[in-house]
């Protein structure tokens, strides 16, 4: 198999989120990967550890007209870092517009061995009233 560049394996798994493809995004993840949320959202753990446990987070993230538009990709070796606009699928339910995310992937030999996923404060701010509303 022949090795693809960092970004775009992410944008692999981006094109699955907006499709709503756990199962696309999942495969691209190794089998011990790594996923962690910083800071972490409401009613989600910090790190999910396995493609089993990310595979679930994924599913949470997207049900419901997930849509992720993904800007500034900057690579360097096995690591990519970018910025995306994200609306729909867990923020949708809790009538969040969009959000501010910025993450980074290690990538290697076309597999996530791990990302970190940093949410605004704004967008964790709007999530927490959301859903706090809702209660």
């Amino acid at each position: 198999m022949r090795a693809e560049k960092p970004a775009h394996v992410i944008q692999a798994v981006i094109d699955a989120a907006n499709r709503g493809d756990v199962e696309g995004m999942a495969d691209r993840f190794a089998e011990d990967a790594v996923l962690k949320l910083d800071p972490v959202l409401p009613g989600m753990r910090p790190v999910y550890q396995g493609r089993k446990e990310i595979r679930e987070y994924l599913r949470e993230i997207v049900s419901n007209g997930y849509h992720v538009e993904a800007t500034g990709f900057r690579e360097s070796d096995n690591v990519v870092s970018w910025r995306s606009k994200v609306s729909g699928g867990l923020f949708g339910r809790a009538g969040v517009g969009e959000v501010e995310v910025s993450s980074q992937a290690i990538v290697q030999m076309n597999q996530i061995l791990s990302i970190t996923i940093h949410y605004s404060p704004e967008a964790v701010r709007q999530l927490q009233q959301a859903m706090a509303e809702r209660v």
